[in-house]
């Protein structure tokens, strides 16, 4: 029966992990999804839950990850939930850890079978000019040297629209949690149906505390009065002592949705903590934290078509291990070979890699712990001078020049003639834009810049034809990486185009007036047996006047014509046929 240990849908976020033989899990405990629990399972000791009548947790509440940190005797709970501590008008979601503790054996008469130690804290993470970032992600629990431990966790707004709002990654630390945890409870005024902060007498053993879990509720005087307060107290104040944690890193237009940090020691003896995201895209960055603040050293596509990244594991061996829909991939935690020079090796601020001077090539740290440098570059391993690219464009031609990226932190500029200012344009990837004109031809150089370090990363030649360069130069010109436009074939394609589509539409407006003259020329009657041929009625002038009636068997031309198109029009109509070309079905007239 998996029932309180992993959710009926699995599109609940949960969390579970195993401590000592037993399951400690945060889960939906129905299948309406609307039941969470954090319980404590398949062990040999009493099944403990948190009640759901006393609604210790919000029926929304998204669990995201669970600790348990290494001679301590609680574990921690991170999930979101709707806040019910304050007045705002509308659905306000607040990040919260909850702790339990191990020891915990739930109460004799009062809270049977429930935990006696539940208690949750609301986490803060916010930077000025943003909105808070209040629903939480996931996050990560990192060991430190001392026993104690460091919480990671990446946090979205709840109000940024698509991906106009951001990510950002917070952490804490253990003793943060604590101090809260160790402050004033908030208890609900059920006169004014408020949340405030308890002012009462404190009770000892502290109501959620180990000591208390030991006890069981069993053994200290007042028991019964201990846990029906711990029943109404189980959310902490943290207004006087927040757990505030400050954002190590602000990431715009990205959905971070699994981190896991690893800290690594550099070739000069420094420790260094690494994180690694992976984004709701199926990439993932690795940063690096500095003391200037946070460094992206890379950004990897992990998939060919974007999916977000289910699970991220520890790394190990120099190892990555991400889980997504299909599998699983193992990714190296640093691919130096990428950075060609000293400059480049050193600059990227990846302390998995140093430069290995002896063989001039960027290696992985741990292989290069003699004749290495991780200083920035000044007079010796600066990368060389890109080959000069020379072109010759003829006049009026677009001429796109690229400018390779290798830092996503460095400034790039161009440095280009002086008669060119002015007349090209930059576009957002750095390439410049420039149409060949008198006075454009010259040397212009693409240059980044980054930590007081500049070094040219593409550099071109432009001359015009005629301008004094022989057939060798030009042949050699025209194989450079520049890209050379001509507008001409687009401009012959666009007027054959409109040429066949002024031509079709001609067409068919003959087309049309050939129909309707056919429509026109339709039969006015025909001569029958009870009415005289046309051509003996008598006509009558216009004007009024009189003439004089044909003599008679006699006929004039115009007589003779409409006779005969009366007759073709007869011979048409022969089978009882009308002009619309339908049969009429009437009886045959005798013609004797």
């Amino acid at each position: 029966d998996g029932k309180g240990q992993c959710p009926f849908d699995p599109q609940h976020t949960y969390t579970a992990l195993l401590v000592d033989g037993e399951l400690y899990a945060g889960t939906m405990n129905n299948f309406q999804g609307n039941e969470p629990i954090i319980s404590r399972s398949l062990g040999t000791r009493t099944l403990l839950k948190t009640d759901a009548f006393l609604r210790w947790l919000s029926a929304d509440t998204a669990f995201v990850a669970s600790f348990s940190i290494p001679g301590d005797d609680k574990v921690y709970f991170f999930f979101e939930e709707t806040a019910d501590e304050f007045d705002f008008f509308e659905r306000l979601l607040v990040p919260r850890v909850a702790r339990v503790c191990k020891s915990d054996v739930g109460g004799d008469k009062v809270l049977q079978k429930k935990w006696t130690t539940f208690l949750k804290a609301q986490l803060v993470c916010s930077q000025t000019g943003h909105f808070p970032f209040n629903v939480i992600q996931h996050a990560f629990a990192l060991l430190r040297h001392d026993g104690r431990a460091d919480f990671y966790a990446i946090f979205t707004s709840q109000w940024q629209a698509g991906r106009a709002g951001g990510t950002a990654v917070c952490a804490y630390s253990q003793e943060d949690l604590e101090k809260v945890f160790e402050g004033k409870y908030k208890e609900l005024n059920k006169e004014s149906s408020r949340w405030t902060v308890y002012s009462g007498p404190d009770m000892n053993p502290r109501p959620g505390s180990v000591s208390a879990a030991h006890s069981g509720g069993l053994d200290f005087p007042g028991d019964n009065v201990a846990l029906t307060f711990m029943k109404d107290h189980f959310l902490m104040d943290g207004k006087v002592s927040p757990i505030q944690g400050q954002p190590l890193l602000v990431k715009s237009d990205v959905t971070y949705t699994r981190i896991t940090v690893h800290e690594t020691r550099g070739v000069l003896g420094i420790m260094y903590r690494v994180m690694f995201l992976a984004t709701a895209e199926g990439l993932l960055h690795k940063a690096v934290e500095l003391p200037e603040g946070p460094h992206i050293v890379e950004s990897i596509q992990l998939f060919a078509m974007p999916e977000p990244v289910k699970n991220l594991l520890h790394p190990a061996l120099g190892i990555l291990y991400v889980g997504y829909s299909r599998g699983i991939l193992q990714i190296p935690l640093a691919n130096c070979s990428l950075h060609q020079s000293c400059a480049e090796c050193v600059l990227a601020r990846d302390p998995y890699c140093a430069w290995h001077i002896p063989n001039g090539s960027c290696q992985p740290a741990r292989f290069t712990t003699k004749d290495t440098s991780a200083a920035m570059p000044r007079a010796w391993g600066a990368p060389e001078d890109p080959t000069v690219q020379k072109l010759s464009p003829q006049m009026n031609t677009v001429v796109q020049l690229p400018c390779p990226r290798h830092s996503a932190l460095a400034t790039y500029s161009w440095q280009q003639p002086s008669s060119a200012q002015g007349h090209t344009v930059m576009l957002p990837d750095h390439t410049l834009v420039v149409i060949m004109q008198q006075g454009m031809a010259g040397t212009y150089k693409c240059q980044a810049t980054e930590n007081g370090y500049t070094w040219t990363v593409a550099h071109y030649q432009l001359r015009g034809l005629g301008d004094g360069l022989d057939e060798e130069e030009l042949a050699w010109g025209s194989s450079g990486r520049g890209i050379l436009r001509s507008y001409w074939p687009q401009f012959v394609t666009v007027t054959v185009l409109l040429a066949v589509t002024l031509t079709v539409a001609a067409c068919l407006a003959l087309l049309a007036y050939r129909d309707q003259l056919k429509a026109r020329s339709k039969v006015r009657g025909c001569s029958t047996p009870h009415s005289p041929p046309f051509r003996h009625r008598e006509k009558v002038p216009l004007n009024g006047g009189t003439r004089e009636p044909p003599a008679p068997g006699a006929a004039t031309e115009e007589e003779e014509e409409e006779d005969e198109g009366s007759h073709a029009c007869c011979l048409q109509l022969d089978g009882d046929i009308d002009a619309d070309n339908n049969r009429l079905h009437m009886p045959a007239q005798d013609t004797a």
